[in-house]
């Protein structure tokens, strides 16, 4: 299946954005903001919610740049998917906003965060008795939960990677501009989970894309059509992988 009706590159993409795509960024915005909010209110429960180790200034801050960047992210998914749907084509330009906007409020959110303590751990800020023969586990435990970027990156670069073979391949199921979605949409899928968790995480954003390929292929070849959009699939695993992780390190 044949996923551009032109040959895919990495040069400049020249679809350009539709007036009615605007509208489309500020609902993505309010329902990205929603979304966010609805699965990590503040003071409840997750990642983004519950006080661990940062003080709860620096904690609140952290939220708000993370609600941020998920309207920035949900901003983006639309108007990428109806542009991607309308002309088979991720513009570089629109690619290339989206990260440069979405990755680094996320990112400062993260380090805002910083450390957090999962269920029944001791928070790092809390003296634990040297004495006691339980605290180099309990130490150890919380330093492995700590969420550090690096899982994040390494899941976005790992799936990013997946997607340039499978664009390289004959065939072309996937196009340049969605292997340059794919970092983005991985990194804004994954960014809230620990170095324990952030493995699952990019397990589920596969299989929920290789389960919409799968779907969308079966429809495209009993439509007898050629054309294939993949964006809007990988910014549909990105959001569900988002609501799985959730619970995932919950």
């Amino acid at each position: 299946m044949a996923r551009k009706s032109r040959p895919a590159s990495f040069a400049v993409d020249p679809g350009a954005a539709a007036p009615g795509d605007l509208a489309a960024a500020v609902i993505g915005a309010v329902a990205g903001g929603a979304v966010f909010t609805a699965l990590y209110p503040v003071g409840g429960a997750g990642w983004w919610g519950s006080p661990a180790c940062a003080p709860g200034e620096q904690l609140g801050l952290a939220w708000l740049f993370a609600l941020c960047g998920h309207a920035s992210f949900g901003a983006f998914s639309l108007i990428l998917a109806r542009v991607d749907l309308r002309t088979q084509t991720l513009p570089n330009r629109l690619v290339s906003w989206a990260t440069i906007v979405t990755v680094p409020l996320l990112a400062v959110a993260g380090i805002l965060r910083g450390e957090r303590a999962q269920p029944g751990e001791v928070p790092a800020t809390t003296a634990l008795p040297t004495d006691a023969p339980w605290a180099m586990a309990t130490a150890l435990q919380a330093a492995q939960s700590a969420a550090s970027p690096a899982g994040p990156i390494t899941a976005a670069l790992v799936l990013s990677a997946a997607a340039a073979i499978v664009w390289a391949l004959p065939g072309r199921t996937l196009g340049g501009g969605d292997v340059k979605l794919m970092p983005l949409a991985v990194y804004a899928a994954v960014c809230a989970l620990g170095d324990a968790a952030w493995p699952a995480g990019a397990v589920v954003f596969a299989g929920a894309f290789l389960f919409g390929v799968c779907a969308h292929g079966l429809l495209t070849i009993a439509r007898k059509q050629r054309a294939f959009a993949a964006g809007p699939l990988i910014l549909a695993s990105s959001w569900v992988t988002l609501a799985a992780a959730r619970f995932i390190d919950s």
